[in-house]
């Protein structure tokens, strides 16, 4: 192959560059370089261009709109090959030759003023922040509408025939500089007005839905108030009103002025019901008290009837014992008075309980010292009435109220007995005896009478006196005014064996047979 060594290559006139009419061709290491430009006004096909091409002007992209064309707010700024995106934004991988870009709002301290401004016969509102920062609202006015009074602490809407604004342009959160006078308009629309402050009406009319908490005066027709939440407020005064459900009061409820109460079902009062005057009337159906005391006439603890379950106290307070009327059947005409004693003749509580059954005919009602009472029947009570006289079977007491002999007299005891045995002559017989643990007494006076009716002795009788004392250990005797008929039957003597004292008769010499005694004896204690 030929080559061609020259320093310079012009065409053939010396005015231009040469002309390759077959072309050139480069090897991998050769390069085209110089001062100059390369002008070509075909075509330029490379696999790769090398540099940011900053430099290169007049490109078919420019003309086509192909590449990355960069505008700012709509104004064309230029076509770039790389955009570098700054400070809060991220682009994300290029997939399929897309990638995404997003950015981060690190605004979170900006503080923002409100100030109005006029452009022509609109308004702008102007949201001014800290930064310098700024965001206009646009309040474009419609028909019959004009603003006037513009500064930057607001302005005035004049509303001619009522029509409203035709057209705002407002941000999402607007916030207001100063109070909105609506000089004596209404504010209309479909939509929803949220305040998070609160909302003062100091003349006028709220209609429709009104959620939230209400404070201050409300008046007016309150047609349709319902819903949820609860209302809760401090007082309500009303004519009148109408409950479908239960009415809850936590606090006192206070009739002013009513004369009657009218309640179709229950009325359930849980801590007591106080009746100044007047009093409860129950014209059918009865007084039921389920639990608790109920008092009458007084006050429970010094006075009044006290009802309780199983239980009936009558105190009194007047000076005078409490008392029971049982009046008759006529007119009331006639009564049976049960009366307490007077205190004065009290020395304890005094308990009667009745009988558990009606008695016969003739019974009498006794009690057994306890309170207990019994019925007795004639035949059977301490106590008989017969046209001689009265008599009984127990022991009775004078003086006493624990007589322990038939008659005992205070100190002195009086008791009689009788019996009979079989004689042996020299063998005792006792024919009484009192224990001294029980019956202690100190001294006993006998007057006896003996007869032994037998075969051998008929007839023959004795009638003596015996004197005696005792000390607990030992007992000792006087046998004195002996009389015999015709000779003496027994002598008596006396002893202490296990705990007794006896009243011994040991027959005569020659005395046998069946032998009575009658005796009376005169204690004192």
């Amino acid at each position: 192959m030929s080559r061609i060594r020259a320093d310079r290559v012009v065409n053939k006139t010396a005015t231009d560059g040469p002309e390759l009419t077959l072309g050139a061709s480069l090897p991998t290491t050769g390069t085209i370089s110089g001062p100059g430009g390369v002008n070509i006004t075909g075509v330029v096909t490379a696999t790769k261009f090398v540099g940011d091409g900053s430099g290169l002007t007049g490109l078919a992209s420019q003309q086509q709109n192909s590449g990355v064309i960069v505008r700012n707010d709509g104004v064309l700024v230029g076509t770039a090959v790389t955009i570098n995106f700054g400070v809060n934004a991220y682009a994300s991988p290029i997939v399929g030759g897309i990638t995404t870009i997003t950015t981060t709002n690190t605004d979170t301290n900006t503080e923002y003023d409100i100030a109005s401004l006029p452009s022509g016969a609109n308004v702008i509102l102007r949201l001014t922040g800290n930064d310098a920062s700024y965001d206009d609202v646009f309040i474009t006015a419609g028909t019959n509408v004009t603003f006037d009074q513009v500064s930057t602490s607001g302005f005035r809407i004049n509303n001619a025939a009522i029509a409203g604004i035709t057209s705002v342009f407002v941000d999402p959160t607007p916030r207001l500089g100063g109070t909105l006078d609506l000089n004596g308009q209404t504010v209309v629309g479909a939509g929803t007005i949220n305040l998070v402050g609160d909302l003062s009406v100091t003349s006028g009319t709220i209609t429709g839905d009104l959620t939230g908490d209400v404070t201050g005066d409300v008046s007016g027709d309150a047609t349709g108030l319902s819903g949820i939440p609860n209302i809760t407020v401090g007082s309500i005064t009303a004519a009148s009103a109408a409950f479908s459900g239960d009415v809850s009061i936590g606090g006192t409820l206070t009739y002013e002025d009513v004369q009657n109460i009218d309640a179709v079902g229950l009325i359930t009062a849980r801590s007591g019901i106080i009746v100044q005057s007047g009093g409860i009337e129950v014209t059918t159906g009865g007084l039921k008290v389920d639990d608790g005391i109920t008092t009458l006439g007084g006050d429970g603890t010094n006075s009044g009837v006290n009802v309780s379950d199983g239980a009936v106290q009558i105190k009194t307070g007047n000076g005078n014992p409490a008392f029971i009327d049982f009046y008759c059947e006529v007119t009331n005409a006639h009564k049976v008075t049960i009366k307490s004693p007077p205190h004065a003749d009290y020395s304890g509580n005094v308990t009667f309980q009745l009988p558990p059954t009606n008695g016969s005919d003739g019974s009498l009602l006794t009690s057994d010292g306890n309170g207990v009472t019994t019925w007795q029947n004639y035949t059977t009570a301490k106590w008989h009435s017969e046209p001689s006289g009265i008599h009984t079977t127990s022991n009775v007491g004078i003086g006493t109220t624990n007589p322990i002999t038939t008659l005992q007299v205070d100190q002195a005891g009086y008791e009689t007995n009788q019996g009979s045995w079989t004689a042996n002559a020299g063998v005792p017989e006792p024919i009484d005896t009192f224990n001294i643990s029980t019956h202690d007494f100190s001294v006993a006076e006998y007057t006896v009478y003996i007869q032994n009716p037998g075969a051998t002795n008929v007839g023959e009788t004795q009638v003596q006196k015996i004197l005696i004392t005792q000390d607990g250990t030992e007992a000792h005797y006087e046998e004195f005014a002996i009389m015999s008929n015709p000779t003496k039957l027994v002598s008596l003597s006396a002893d202490i064996n296990s705990g007794d004292c006896r009243l011994i008769a040991t027959p005569e010499s020659g005395i046998s047979g069946i032998t009575t005694y009658k005796f009376i004896r005169t204690t004192i204690l």
